[in-house]
């Protein structure tokens, strides 16, 4: 087993290509995952988002800022981006719709067992995720937090702030300057607080989260 609950995620949402997602998403499991995964940057899940069919949203985890760059570097800078990087990079349309999130309460991030991967071809089951978020006008408080805890109770699978800390890899964009709680829980919720941002995700065959 190799567990990981990286104290930092990244919520990405591209815009692909019409009829290119499928491609997209191939080369995310074949080759993307695995070589982040083992360069410390976990991709917790990627997914296709349900009713877009030109969208590809994924999860992608970090243990501290400060390592951040040279983590970063290593794979956009290393032998698997520099093969496919520009036939993925010639599918996407828009990729600055990322959220930069911490933990909003110690122990509520995302745990994931890095072994879970499924295997190419494997036949495996998926309830599917959601993910909400709500733009807020200032930090969220512990009230407003533990309320969406309480409301998305065993569904919850992590609950998250936006971190204000500075983009120390500026080629690649973040959503700067906003308030933002949002959570991910499994399978569709309904007795919480409408989101001002609502994705219904399918996991691509090789996602850890399902």
């Amino acid at each position: 087993m190799r567990p990981v609950r990286p104290a930092y995620v990244e919520l990405r949402q591209y815009v692909i290509a019409p009829g290119r997602r499928a491609r997209m998403i191939e080369l995310f499991d074949t080759y993307f995952a695995d070589a982040q995964d083992a360069l410390g940057l976990p991709i917790l899940g990627q997914f296709e988002a349900v009713g877009d069919p030109d969208r590809l949203v994924w999860l992608r985890g970090f243990d501290d800022m400060a390592s951040r760059p040279e983590r970063l570097g290593a794979f956009y800078g290393g032998a698997v981006w520099t093969q496919h990087g520009a036939e993925a990079i010639g599918y996407v349309t828009g990729y600055d719709n990322v959220q930069l999130l911490r933990a909003a309460e110690p122990g509520c991030g995302l745990q994931v067992d890095l072994d879970a991967r499924p295997h190419a071809g494997a036949l495996v089951q998926s309830r599917g995720v959601s993910a909400g978020t709500y733009r807020l006008q200032e930090p969220a408080g512990a009230s407003l937090i533990e309320r969406v805890r309480g409301q998305l109770g065993r569904s919850l699978l992590g609950l998250y702030v936006s971190d204000p800390t500075p983009n120390n890899f500026p080629v690649l964009p973040i959503r700067e300057g906003e308030h933002l709680l949002t959570w991910f829980a499994a399978d569709q919720v309904h007795d919480v607080d409408t989101p001002d941002e609502l994705l219904r995700l399918q996991p691509t065959p090789r996602s850890i989260l399902r």
